[in-house]
């Protein structure tokens, strides 16, 4: 890797628990400030700029009831942050000439073949799952608990489904594609496909070969689909009134007004029979994925050419929208906002006009206050304050850094998790 951000400086960091005196000082702590006492159990906030830890601070509980304090190297579950991981696999698989983006997925998945609305079979590529183009949904994005998804028994990767990932598989086949692939995008299941994709391409568990392919190799040491240490991991919450409470075994919390929801399970994280999704069902360290990041902005630090990771953060999806996210696109690993290029929809993401295009990712499970919503933000050129603005979105943070942020330039790198909302 070159040089950069390594594992002996998060060591290190962890260890001080201390800023340095080049970095910034946030105005407050933001679970004692904002809109009321305690609106976060705990978040971690770490930022990085040209290779060098600006700031690195954990704030809070991460568990509330024991009282045990937030650490920078507190373990979340990943959720939707698990897929820029996994995705990075397929890449390395690619760059390595193992697998083609516009090979047919079949020929490696022969029992994989979903149908089309009117019974055609369609062909998806490498290229469309990576970009969520191929035509598939999520479960927990139906209205209600009649949908497809729901009535094939579909797992959306964070439930206890009792099931293994070439069950799920052929699950999601039964239900007939939304779209004909590569003629619209919508966030979805592809990632659990491409996971079965790189189990067989590679020839071993998603696991060990994203261990063997991504985490080893960045000496993200605390990432992996089972966390083995149950007190590093924060606990999870869901918003509530007139407070918030522990998230059950089992309990259906939707991140998203009209959609019905998943049926969580906390405890998954542990078992180790639970299949690896490779869209949700990851765990890891905020300091872990801010070296995939770095990894990233560094143009692949030998783990990917150059151009492939310029390639990832370009929007993959033709243009088209959601019509309930207008200007979000997505690439190879990332969200993509690019409403900066499409200046078609305000949005209060907007870098502005004529600024490049901010590359995000979120997770579903932070959005209704539960831990590890992971915010993991490259700020690309000429959007520092769209960085913070997106950090304020993202993690639900109750402060701004706008002002620390214009300080910064460019390159800014940010991996925010946080534990909750707890009034």
């Amino acid at each position: 890797m070159k040089k950069g951000i390594t594992c002996d400086d998060f060591r290190s960091y962890a260890r001080r628990q201390r800023l340095d005196s080049a970095s910034f000082h946030p105005r407050a702590d933001p679970c004692s400030t904002g809109t009321g006492p305690g609106r976060l159990v705990g978040t971690v906030v770490l930022v990085a700029r040209d290779g060098k830890l600006i700031h690195h601070q954990a704030y809070g509980w991460a568990d509330h009831e024991s009282r045990r304090a937030m650490t920078v190297d507190t373990v979340f579950r990943l959720a939707s942050v698990s897929k820029p991981i996994v995705s990075t696999a397929a890449l390395v698989l690619v760059a390595q000439g193992r697998l083609g983006l516009d090979d047919n997925i079949h020929s490696w998945l022969p029992e994989f073949w979903p149908c089309l609305a009117d019974g055609r079979p369609a062909q998806i590529t490498v290229r469309q799952l990576l970009s969520h183009t191929a035509g598939l949904g999520y479960r927990f994005l139906e209205a209600d608990a009649q949908g497809p998804y729901a009535q094939a028994g579909v797992s959306d990767g964070m439930d206890a489904s009792g099931i293994s990932l070439g069950e799920n598989l052929r699950r999601i086949a039964t239900v007939p594609l939304l779209y004909e692939p590569g003629t619209a995008w919508g966030y979805s299941l592809a990632i659990d496909v491409l996971g079965a994709l790189i189990e067989q391409v590679y020839g071993a568990p998603l696991d060990v070969a994203v261990r063997q392919l991504v985490t080893g190799p960045l000496c993200m040491a605390d990432t992996g689909f089972i966390a083995r240490d149950a007190h590093r991991v924060a606990t999870a919450y869901v918003n509530g009134t007139p407070q918030s409470h522990l998230l059950q075994e089992g309990e259906t919390v939707s991140p998203f007004e009209g959609a019905v929801g998943i049926p969580y399970s906390p405890a998954r994280i542990f078992d180790s029979q639970a299949f690896p999704s490779g869209g949700a069902g990851m765990a890891g360290t905020a300091g872990d994925f801010l070296r995939l990041l770095e990894a990233l902005r560094q143009g692949g630090s030998g783990l990917l050419p150059s151009e492939m990771v310029a390639e990832m953060g370009r929007d993959q999806t033709n243009g088209y929208e959601l019509p309930d996210a207008p200007g979000f696109g997505f690439g190879w690993a990332f969200r993509f906002c690019a409403i900066g290029h499409r200046q078609r929809h305000p949005s209060p993401m907007e870098p502005g006009a004529g600024a490049e295009p901010t590359v995000t990712h979120g997770s579903s499970i932070g959005r209704k206050g539960l831990p590890s919503s992971p915010s993991p933000i490259p700020c690309t050129r000429g959007c520092p304050a769209a960085l913070s603005r997106i950090c304020v979105m993202q993690s639900m943070v109750p402060w701004s850094l706008d002002n620390e942020f214009d300080r910064y330039e460019q390159r800014s790198l940010l991996a925010g998790m946080q534990s909750g909302s707890y009034e």
